[in-house]
């Protein structure tokens, strides 16, 4: 059989190579198309911020919300099956409307947070003026002031005051002084503060 001619007479020649590339950037193009169309489909249901909450207060149901994202890479996200063991939480940060719920963004479970009737009230104890062992954070306390003397030389009357143990420090390695971050009532704030500075505080550990 004569192989086809082309106009100038000369044998055309079957490019094989073209045709067998043009086939694989066909065959290229559908295999693409159809993961994008499959990837498109992959959608994951989490849990949003549908009203802004600000940092410490209570989530309520009507806060958040469901939404569904394409992969989220490293971003961490709370599953919407989650959802109702999030009412009742308290946030660890201001929570954006809009945003994606992350589990670092509420305080754990089981963690004390201050109240709006409550103040934080530092002081810096001596050996003897807190319990040498079992002082744990989120512990209940007592603040005992001690007496402060007067111009009569008498004694005002110890006080109580009671709260929770926000925080210690690192205790002095030469001192022994521990510094803590104690949570009283508001009222009880000024009391404390001022005592606290003249060296006239103790901490006692009580049950919660």
């Amino acid at each position: 059989m004569l192989t086809p001619a082309n106009p100038s007479g000369l044998p055309v020649r079957r490019r094989w190579g073209r045709l067998a590339l043009g086939i694989g950037l066909v065959v290229f193009w559908v295999w693409g198309t159809l993961a994008v169309v499959v990837t498109a489909g992959d959608h994951d249901e989490v849990v949003a911020v549908a009203a802004g909450v600000d940092r410490f207060e209570l989530i309520a149901q009507s806060d958040l919300k469901i939404v569904q994202v394409g992969t989220v890479g490293d971003v961490d996200t709370v599953p919407a099956g989650d959802l109702d063991d999030l009412v009742g939480r308290v946030a660890a940060v201001d929570l954006v409307s809009g945003s994606l719920l992350a589990p670092d963004e509420l305080v754990p479970e089981g963690d004390r947070v201050v109240g709006a009737g409550e103040a934080v009230v530092g002081a810096r104890l001596r050996p003897g003026e807190f319990p040498p062992e079992g002082v744990h954070v989120g512990s209940g306390i007592l603040v005992v002031v001690r007496p402060a003397q007067v111009a009569a030389g008498g004694a005002s009357g110890v006080s109580e005051v009671g709260g929770w143990l926000l925080s210690v420090g690192d205790a002095d390695e030469t001192t022994g002084e521990t510094s803590f971050s104690v949570v009283v009532p508001r009222s009880d704030a000024p009391t404390v503060t001022a005592a606290a500075a003249d060296g006239r505080v103790s901490l006692v550990m009580v049950g919660t």
